[in-house]
C-alpha cells in the first residue's frame, strides 16, 4: 500500500489487471481475493468520489490485515511473558515461599511469647515505651517520638500499641516486625529472580533469610533490624529494576524506599550514600548523557535523602540542634565515650579489627558453611559478571558490612564477639545481632550460585 503511485488517476476502468497507463501497476491485495480498490469505473464518479472510495479501500484492507497470523510464541516464552505481568498469580514459586514466610513467622512469634523472649533485649523494652509515650504519658504528643532512635519503627507501632494487652506483652512491636520480615523475603525473592532468571535458586536463596534463627528471633520482637532490613532491601531491588529496564518509576520507587530506610535506622543513611554514588557511577557506565545523569542524581538525592533531612529539622525544632541526635546525653557517641574510658573499644582507630569484629558476627550469624558459601558465589558473580551496571546494583546489598565496618572504626558503635575480644575482657557478647543485616544480602549471592547448579525439574 506504501507503493501506491502519486501521480493523479486518469480516466479508465481500474481494476487489479486494468490499470491506466498514468498510473503504473498498482500492488495487489495483502488478501487472496480482496482488491485494493473498487471495479467501478472511473468514469462514473468524480475525483472526490474516487479519492473516498480508494481511502475507504485501503482502510478496510488494513483492518482485515489485523487478522493475519502472527509470529508463534513457544510455550515457556508465553508462559514467561504472562508471568512477567503477574508475577504473584502466577509464580507458584513465590506463592510457596509466602505461605512459607507466614508460617514460619507466626510459629517463631508464638515460640517467643510462650517462653518470654519477645523482650529479652532492653532495647526491645524501650522501643516500645518510646511508641508508648506518643499515646499515653504525661504531654502525650509527637514529639514523644525523642531524637536518638529513628521514629519509623515507633510509628508502625502506633496502630498497635494503645492495647494493653498488646504493649506489656510486647506484641505491639512484633506485628510490624513480622510484617517486615514478609516483606524482606518477598523482596528478596524478587531480586533474586532478576539476576539469575531461575524460580527454583531464587526460592532457595530466600529461605537462607527465612530459617536464619537469629531473623527469625529478630521479627518476633520490637527491634529495628528487621525494619531496616525491609526497607534497604526494598530500595535494593528497585535500584536492580531501574538498571536493567532504566523506567523513571523504579528510580522513583528506589528514593521512596531509602527514604524510608534513613528513618528506621542510621544504617539507611549509609545506603542512601551508596546508592547515589551508585546512580551516578552506574549512568556513567551506561555512557548516559551529563544531563540525565545529572537529574537521575538529583531526583534520587532529594527525595531520597528528604528522611535524613526531615529528622534533622525534627532535632533542630524540637531540641534546638539539628545534631542532637549525635551528641545528645542520651545519644551513642556519649555512651561509646564511656566504653573507650574502660578501654573495651576495641576497634576504634583500628581498620583491621574492625573488619575482624564484623567479619566474625557475620559468620556467626550465617554460619560458617553459609558464610563461606557467600564469599564463594560472591567472587564467583563478580568474576563472571564484571564490573557492570548490573553488578553495581547487586553489590549495594552489600552496604551494611561497609557500614558497620566504618562504625566500628570511627567508635560510634560497640560489638563484642567471643572469638575476637581478648580473654581477659570483662565482656564477651554485646551487640551481636548488628550481623543480622547481613543474612539478606547472603541470601541474594547463595541464590546467583545455586543457579549454577543444574536442579532436577519438579
Amino acid at each position: 500500500i506504501a507503493a501506491l503511485p502519486t501521480q493523479r488517476l486518469t480516466q479508465g476502468s481500474i481494476s487489479s489487471n486494468n490499470l491506466s497507463p498514468d498510473v503504473g501497476s498498482l500492488p495487489t491485495s495483502p488478501l487472496p481475493g480482496k482488491p485494493i480498490i473498487s471495479m467501478l469505473p472511473i468514469e462514473s464518479m468524480d475525483r472526490q468520489d474516487a479519492k473516498h472510495q480508494l481511502l475507504a479501500s485501503i482502510t478496510t484492507s488494513l483492518r482485515e490485515a489485523k487478522t493475519l497470523p502472527l509470529p508463534a510464541f513457544s510455550h515457556a516464552e508465553r508462559e514467561d511473558l504472562y508471568r512477567s505481568r503477574h508475577p504473584i498469580r502466577k509464580d507458584p514459586w513465590l506463592i510457596a515461599l509466602l505461605c512459607i514466610t507466614c508460617v514460619t513467622s507466626i510459629a517463631a512469634c508464638w515460640y517467643s511469647f510462650q517462653h518470654q523472649y519477645i523482650l529479652l533485649y532492653s532495647d526491645a523494652y524501650s522501643h516500645l515505651r518510646v511508641a508508648r509515650r506518643v499515646l499515653d504519658g504525661f504531654s502525650p504528643s509527637l514529639a514523644s517520638l525523642g531524637a536518638v532512635w529513628l521514629p519509623l519503627p515507633h510509628l508502625l507501632m502506633l496502630p498497635f500499641i494503645w492495647n494493653d494487652y498488646l504493649w506489656r506483652t510486647g506484641l505491639a512491636g512484633s506485628i510490624p516486625s513480622m510484617g517486615c520480615y514478609l516483606i524482606s523475603s518477598f523482596y528478596l525473592y524478587l531480586a533474586a529472580l532478576r539476576l539469575t532468571r531461575d524460580r527454583r535458586a531464587s526460592f532457595v536463596g530466600a529461605l537462607v533469610l527465612i530459617f536464619n534463627p537469629n531473623i527469625l528471633y529478630l521479627q518476633t520482637t520490637p527491634l529495628s533490624e528487621t525494619v531496616c532490613i525491609a526497607t534497604s532491601t526494598m530500595a535494593c531491588y528497585y535500584l536492580l529494576a531501574w538498571v536493567q529496564e532504566n523506567h523513571p518509576k523504579y528510580l522513583i520507587f528506589t528514593a521512596a524506599s531509602t527514604f524510608l530506610a534513613t528513618l528506621a535506622r542510621y544504617d539507611g543513611w549509609a545506603l542512601y550514600v551508596g546508592l547515589l554514588i551508585s546512580i551516578f557511577c552506574i549512568g556513567w557506565m551506561k555512557q548516559q548523557k551529563w544531563r540525565e545523569i545529572e537529574g537521575n542524581v538529583i531526583l534520587f538525592g532529594i527525595f531520597g535523602g528528604l528522611g535524613i533531612i526531615l529528622w534533622l529539622l525534627w532535632n533542630k525544632v524540637i531540641f534546638g540542634d539539628p545534631l542532637y541526635f549525635q551528641h545528645g546525653p542520651y545519644s551513642s557517641q556519649v555512651q561509646q565515650i564511656g566504653f573507650l574510658k574502660a578501654h573495651i573499644l576495641y576497634t576504634y582507630h583500628d581498620i583491621w579489627q574492625s573488619l575482624r569484629f564484623y567479619t566474625f558476627d557475620s559468620s556467626d550469624t550465617l554460619g560458617l558453611l553459609i558464610f563461606l558459601l557467600t564469599i564463594l558465589a560472591l567472587i564467583i558473580f563478580v568474576a563472571r559478571r564484571r564490573f557492570s551496571p548490573e553488578v553495581f546494583a547487586a553489590l549495594a546489598f552489600l552496604a551494611p558490612f561497609g557500614f558497620y565496618v566504618l562504625a566500628l572504626y570511627s567508635g560510634q558503635v560497640l560489638m563484642l564477639i567471643p572469638q575476637a575480644v581478648p580473654a581477659n575482657a570483662p565482656k564477651h557478647l554485646f551487640n551481636a545481632r548488628f550481623g543480622a543485616e547481613i543474612v539478606a544480602p547472603a541470601a541474594l549471592f547463595i541464590a546467583t550460585l545455586v543457579s549454577r547448579w543444574r536442579l532436577p525439574n519438579l
